[in-house]
């Protein structure tokens, strides 16, 4: 993020364009990176969830032997 600690220079008009472009680029590949994560989480959760309430046990529960 050393991009967006250095303010802009607005006096070049060409340079702050080219500065703002890739400040652009950079905030959109996080943006993205934010979303897939979130589908990931909520996927997760949903399996979770239908594990739980569908009376089943999680995958890495263990059952107790009777005796």
């Amino acid at each position: 993020m050393d991009k967006f600690e250095v303010p802009l220079n607005l006096d070049d008009a060409d340079l702050a364009a080219k500065h703002v472009m890739e400040r652009g680029k950079i905030a959109q590949e996080a943006s993205i990176i934010a979303g897939n994560n979130l589908l990931i989480a909520q996927h997760r959760d949903k399996l979770r969830y239908a594990t739980i309430r569908g009376g089943g046990l999680p995958a890495n529960a263990k059952r107790v032997p009777d005796g």
